[in-house]
């Protein structure tokens, strides 16, 4: 059952701390004033910093963020809300790259990967993903019912300009698209968590198998989710930058309302807005973190949850149900790797497919001794992802070694003294038919 999808805007806020990317280099100074969509901060692998909102810089300082992280982030104060068109050059396929790149697209779904790094000179398929990628979220039922009529010109815009077949997929038997039912893009799918993860979705929609590390774009298919994908629409078709994003927020009543917040609104903006007196936790129902009032609401932030102070509930210990084993979208054996994990056999996790692992946390929900497996499997995985980066660094480092040895190795040419008078002798000669 889907709760009331009306979209609420959030009152204009007095600070907006606009937190920048780790490559992001400055480029404004403390008391200057901005218009809405001016670039803050710019980086060469990262989308660029945008001012969400005019106003002037009153600071730069480091801000905790929704995730848990924290960044620099630019103060702006003194705010503003007339938007501003961006002054780009005509869009074509080899502009799109800078346009998405400018007007600070990155995706919406929780990863806040920059739009503009997924594109390809050839591509095949465009998806846009209409399946929640976070439990508890409901911005893209709300985002797809607000566009109503428009959402499928929309998604075919974007997919046009990327030049790609469109395909989009929503959740089977919840949301509808009007008049469109019978489009040949649309895709409806169960509406289950694990179908939003991009590797499985390409699976499903476009029987094609990405290995686990891979990137699909290199494959010729790109997915976005659908508020990422509106975004690019406004950005190509009004060229307006990225400066919202719409969050679920579940009050400490059992309330879901649906926010638009300016990007780096602090938290206490919206705990003054809704009247919460109660402790703030960020993510999906099985991955939340707690956050303070300074805490900096990002395009990675999807879902608040205000909750009253509570003691949570302990791990047991395994009892061998099987439970999780069924349920695992990437055939894994849930049981058999929490077993390995206990001694960090990691060889033997790597044989079982661990970095299969989709980290969708369906075995947590259905663990009757509340086990955070997942959490489990997300630490082995940064450990074997570590341990391959080292193994590849003394790799490089025994080349460079090897090199340096063989060049010590080769004789050194030298010249007779006969010949060097010969040498000489005819450079002198060059130089004498030049005079």
């Amino acid at each position: 059952m889907l709760p009331n999808l009306n979209i609420d805007d959030l009152p204009l806020p007095t600070t907006l701390a606009v937190p920048l990317a780790a490559d992001a280099q400055l480029q404004v100074q403390r008391g200057e004033t901005l218009p809405a969509g001016a670039v803050l901060a710019t980086g060469s692998h990262s989308a660029d910093c945008i001012a969400p909102r005019a106003g002037t810089v009153s600071d730069f300082r480091r801000q905790p963020l929704a995730n848990g992280n924290d960044a620099l982030c630019v103060i702006l104060q003194d705010l503003d809300d007339t938007p501003t068109p961006l002054l780009l050059p005509p869009l074509s396929a080899t502009t799109l790259p800078q346009l998405l790149k400018r007007a600070g697209i990155v995706g919406l779904g929780g990863g806040a990967f920059p739009a503009w790094r997924k594109w390809r000179q050839q591509l095949r398929y465009f998806i846009a993903n209409g399946l929640e990628t976070e439990t508890a979220a409901y911005n893209d039922a709300a985002l797809i019912a607000a566009a109503g009529d428009n959402l499928i010109a929309r998604v075919r815009t974007v997919a046009q300009t990327f030049a790609a077949t469109p395909l989009l997929a929503l959740p089977e038997g919840v949301t509808r698209v009007p008049r469109a039912n019978d489009d040949p893009m649309l895709r409806y799918l169960p509406a289950h968590y694990s179908l939003g993860n991009e590797r499985i979705l390409v699976q499903h929609l476009c029987q094609l198998d990405i290995p686990a590390m891979a990137v699909a774009a290199d494959y010729g298919v790109v997915c976005f989710n659908i508020a990422t994908v509106l975004a690019m629409a406004a950005a190509i078709d009004e060229r307006m930058p990225l400066s919202d994003r719409v969050i679920t927020v579940h009050d400490v009543d059992g309330g879901i309302h649906l926010l638009r917040v300016p990007l780096g609104t602090l938290l206490a903006e919206v705990r003054h807005y809704l009247k919460q007196n109660a402790t703030a936790l960020i993510g999906g129902a099985d991955e939340q973190q707690i956050a303070g009032d300074d805490a900096v609401i990002t395009a990675a932030t999807t879902v608040i949850h205000w909750q009253a102070d509570a003691p949570p509930r302990a791990a047991q210990a395994c009892i061998r149900c099987g439970a999780c084993e069924p349920v695992c979208p990437a055939a894994l054996a849930p049981q058999e790797l929490y077993w390995l994990a206990q001694d960090s056999r990691l060889p033997e996790m790597q044989a079982q497919r661990l970095t299969a692992c989709l980290e969708c946390r369906r075995c947590d929900e259905v663990c009757p001794s509340n086990i955070g497996l997942t959490a489990l499997f997300i630490q082995h995985k940064k450990q074997l992802a570590a341990n391959a980066a080292e193994a590849q660094l003394i790799h490089r480092r025994q080349q460079r070694f090897d090199h340096h040895e063989q060049r010590l190795a080769q004789p050194v040419a030298r010249f007779s003294a006969q010949a060097l008078k010969q040498r000489v002798a005819a450079m002198t000669k060059q130089v004498s038919k030049k005079q």
